[in-house]
């Protein structure tokens, strides 16, 4: 799954990300935890800078970076919420949680997956990387933003109750993750050709 072009320094195309180090280079299932994402479209120029020592900078396509963002709504007037089948069909949501009740104790408000989260900023990853006879180090930086979608607040209508005042659920419209990863790769010829030693660690918040 991956199309690119690269030209004096350039790549472009569908590609894997450039924060990757390790990815599953010696493995068919894939089955051990990686930094890899599945190919995502990019746009990146690599400076090389001498002495094995290269400098990258990607602008990629966050969509597979994404995560759930939980964003508030109700339901109109005429639709009760004693069943499950009327909050399906009214936020379209396959994980509507309830976040608000009546005095009766009915569910009045709920909130539901914003399954959106709109495309308005790529990620832009940086990667410095060094590679010698010995084998290779990298460290790489991804900054991924958050967004979530308009907030909707009003009233429910649970069955043979009044309806408690909805109070508005502030949120922040966007917020910004990052992550950062340190890798290394050492050559191990003397063992059997071809054999290498990866060695790999990563931290990331929303990212």
């Amino acid at each position: 799954d991956k199309a690119f072009i690269q030209f004096a320094g350039f790549t472009a195309g569908r590609a894997s990300s450039f924060f990757d180090f390790y990815a599953h280079d010696f493995e068919l299932a894939g089955a051990t935890a990686g930094s890899d994402v599945s190919s995502t479209n990019l746009i990146a120029y690599t400076a090389t800078l001498g002495n094995g020592f290269s400098a990258t900078l990607s602008v990629e396509d966050p969509t597979f970076r994404r995560s759930p963002i939980f964003s508030p709504t109700t339901n109109s007037g005429n639709v009760t919420l004693n069943t499950a089948a009327a909050v399906f069909a009214q936020n379209n949501s396959p994980i509507p949680v309830f976040i608000g009740y009546n005095a009766a104790g009915a569910a009045a408000r709920y909130s539901f997956v914003d399954g959106i989260e709109r495309n308005r900023m790529p990620d832009f990853v940086g990667a410095l990387r060094y590679d010698a006879a010995w084998g290779s180090a990298q460290l790489t930086a991804a900054v991924h933003e958050l967004n979530v979608g308009n907030v909707a607040n009003g009233a429910g209508t649970p069955v043979g109750a009044g309806v408690i005042s909805n109070v508005s659920i502030p949120h922040t419209s966007n917020d910004y993750g990052y992550a950062v990863q340190g890798g290394v790769k050492v050559n191990l010829p003397f063992i059997s050709p071809g054999d290498t030693l990866y060695l790999q660690g990563a931290y990331g918040v929303g990212a």
